[in-house]
């Protein structure tokens, strides 16, 4: 068996694939042929030591995506080319598992891997879809592992390692693990917004709390969707990321602009991926002070019920 490092051009991928037509070969996966075309046309594939195997009659045995996703792309990528490999082998190649966008992470150091991939996957979606009718599931489908370890290359690793703790928080609070990532999604937008640190903080601990808030709160009614199984929990499995991300997102809106609403609805399809909305500088000032009145209000409120029920115990 030869190796040999080459550069793999379209052209030569097409001469390798129309060589191999007579080769019996799994059925070529289209959705895997445009993801590596992805990576491609972005100059994101890597060289690696898998080779394109071909064997002695000079056929394709190995690798017939990774040439129809150089054709695909139209561009030229170094590959390492293996020549008379026993064409008895094919049976055994590729019966390894793949690796995962969290495998990677993990062998990079990183903890809570499963969440952070995760995470990374659907802040991707986020960005394409946010003021669009097309769905985050869909979406997500867009991005390989080679686009998911990228974002860790980005300010986003440490936004997203901070809302990882932030998102076990809340989802602890509403006693909904399976929220966690995407509040940590959240997080990390609400983060990146030019919503204030206090106010962004303050936010996520009503949400996760539930204190101080008034009949009429998002917050509260957030929680409820949330927490009741009338709520997120009907919403189809694949679809309540999205379900909990623009819901999440309608509150923060409606939080910042001191509006009401007793229930948290999202339409799908009927309204568009929601947006975080920032009142400027002076309505959010405002907004602060009416928020810090209020929670004076009602701290009282508690104090003298508190009072009352010392006395009437004596």
């Amino acid at each position: 068996m030869l190796f040999e490092q080459i550069d793999v051009t379209p052209d030569f991928a097409q001469a390798l694939l129309d060589a191999s037509e007579n080769v019996t070969q799994r059925t070529l996966r289209k959705r895997r042929v445009e993801l590596l075309a992805h990576d491609m046309s972005r100059g994101q594939f890597r060289l690696t030591h898998q080779p394109i195997a071909i064997d002695k009659d000079g056929q394709v045995i190995d690798g017939q995506h990774r040439l129809a996703a150089v054709i695909k792309s139209g561009k030229t990528v170094p590959m390492m080319i293996a020549y008379d490999v026993d064409a008895s082998t094919f049976g055994i190649i590729d019966t390894g598992a793949a690796r995962s966008p969290s495998d990677a992470l993990k062998i990079a150091g990183m903890t809570d891997v499963n969440i952070k991939a995760s995470a990374a996957r659907l802040l991707l979606a986020y960005d394409i879809v946010k003021g669009t009718r097309q769905t985050l599931g869909s979406a997500s489908k867009e991005f390989t592992s080679t686009d998911i370890q990228a974002v860790f290359d980005t300010p986003r690793a440490d936004l997203i390692a901070t809302g990882a703790r932030v998102g076990y928080r809340v989802a602890s609070a509403l006693g909904r693990f399976g929220i966690k990532t995407w509040a940590t999604v959240v997080w990390v937008l609400v983060a990146e917004s030019k919503v204030g640190e206090s106010t962004r903080a303050e936010f996520f601990e009503r949400l996760a709390d539930g204190a101080l808030q008034q009949p009429g709160s998002p917050i509260l009614a957030l929680r409820r969707y949330v927490i009741n199984d009338t709520g997120l929990m009907l919403a189809p499995g694949q679809d309540r990321p999205m379900y909990f991300i623009a819901n999440t997102i309608k509150t923060l809106n409606d939080y910042l602009a001191q509006r009401e609403r007793s229930t948290s609805v999202w339409k799908p399809g009927r309204e568009d991926m929601p947006m975080i909305e920032v009142p400027d500088a002076k309505y959010l000032e405002l907004a602060a002070e009416e928020r810090e009145r209020a929670d004076r209000v009602e701290a009282d409120r508690r104090y003298r019920a508190r009072k009352r029920s010392k006395a009437g115990a004596r």
